[in-house]
């Protein structure tokens, strides 16, 4: 049975594989007891998921303006330099998935990891993932 979290964790399979159009057909949804505004709120779930995803940087992030707050410009270059190294990117990139996998209990950290801008989104994800009528876990 599809679950809330599940409906995530599908939003991060197909954000990751840049296959969220994938979920416009009824193949993926089929056999999963949907009603129809469930299908619409599913869909809008993945495509939240995906624009959050879609062109993450940290060194753009709530959190990272939060942190870097009163510090010297030289401060603040030398930290998005070292952010923007490969292994640091993939640890925030897997940060990233884990606070959307735990928005429902956790929603601060993924309004940390994001861009100011994208908070009305996840206030969207918030609410859809509500009015899903679907267990949590």
């Amino acid at each position: 049975m599809l679950t809330k979290g599940k409906v995530l964790a599908l939003a991060l399979t197909l954000a990751k594989d840049a296959e969220s159009d994938l979920i416009q057909g009824e193949e993926i949804l089929a056999g999963q007891g949907l009603n129809d505004a469930d299908k619409v709120t599913v869909r809008d779930v993945v495509a939240i998921v995906h624009d959050v995803c879609l062109d993450y940087s940290y060194p753009r992030s709530a959190g990272f303006r939060t942190e870097t707050l009163g510090k010297s410009e030289s401060f603040v270059s030398m930290k998005a330099k070292m952010e923007a190294g490969p292994p640091k990117k993939k640890e925030r990139l897997e940060e990233l998935f884990a606070a959307i996998r735990n928005v429902q209990h956790a929603p601060q950290r993924l309004f940390e990891l994001v861009r100011q801008d994208q908070h009305a989104s996840v206030d969207r994800l918030l609410a859809s993932l509500k009015t899903l009528n679907l267990p949590s876990e």
